[in-house]
């Protein structure tokens, strides 16, 4: 967090920019914590993403669009075990309090988003991103079949793998990283300089993406 809020406040140009998106996204991607494995270990290392951030994240960043205009991709209680709109309390999909049985609980942290990650829904959230990304024929304009479909709804949602593709995903595979940093410099609803010390609010926000998002961790339920 200090390492890329310095870099929010100061962008080490010589114009010492704040607020210089392109450079805060590239020291969260570059930051040692984010490609050192000598931290994997650490049972408070990382953030787990709920199934529907996971989805969200990719349709995003891979230019997603809808051919009806309606987003249909149907409610998702029994894939993702959330569906959006539909929490069950006001507390979320999942208790604030749980803590995953292991290291994890043993270390005395918790692991809200666990409480719905484990192997039902981890196959079911794969299974429809893998639906969504190769059961479809991209080559036909709109796209057709596949497409990321919830427990009902109908084949509306697509990334965007074509040459002139907004995503993330096609500026990775032909022109790079930098590229990659430049288009989600992009997408940040923050991505102007920011003068004034009164919005260092977005310093934390941009700080928290910086947690690592991927756990190799399973949770198992019996039934």
């Amino acid at each position: 967090m200090y390492r890329v809020a310095k870099v929010f406040a100061d962008d080490n140009t010589p114009a010492h920019v704040r607020g210089n998106m392109k450079a805060v996204i590239t020291a969260i991607l570059t930051d040692y914590e984010a490609r050192s494995p000598a931290v994997i270990d650490d049972p408070g290392y990382g953030h787990c993403r709920e199934p529907l951030i996971r989805l969200v994240q990719l349709i995003r960043s891979g230019g997603g669009f809808s051919k009806s205009g309606k987003w249909n991709i149907g409610q998702t209680d029994n894939t993702f075990a959330q569906t959006i709109l539909r929490s069950p309390t006001v507390f979320n999909f999942f208790s604030p309090s749980y803590a995953e049985p292991g290291a994890i609980q043993s270390a005395g942290i918790v692991s809200p988003e666990l409480d719905i990650v484990y192997s039902t829904t981890l196959t079911q959230t794969q299974n429809m991103i893998y639906n969504g990304i190769y059961n479809v024929n991209y080559a036909n304009n709109p796209p057709t079949g596949g497409a990321f479909v919830g427990d009902s709804g109908g084949s509306d949602v697509y990334l965007d793998f074509s040459a002139n593709g907004c995503g993330l995903i096609p500026l990775a595979q032909t022109k790079g990283l930098n590229a990659m940093v430049d288009q989600a410099a992009l997408l940040s609803p923050a991505r102007h300089s920011i003068p004034s010390p009164r919005r260092s609010s977005s310093t934390s926000s941009g700080a928290r993406s910086a947690r690592r998002t991927t756990w190799n961790r399973r949770r198992r339920r019996t039934t």
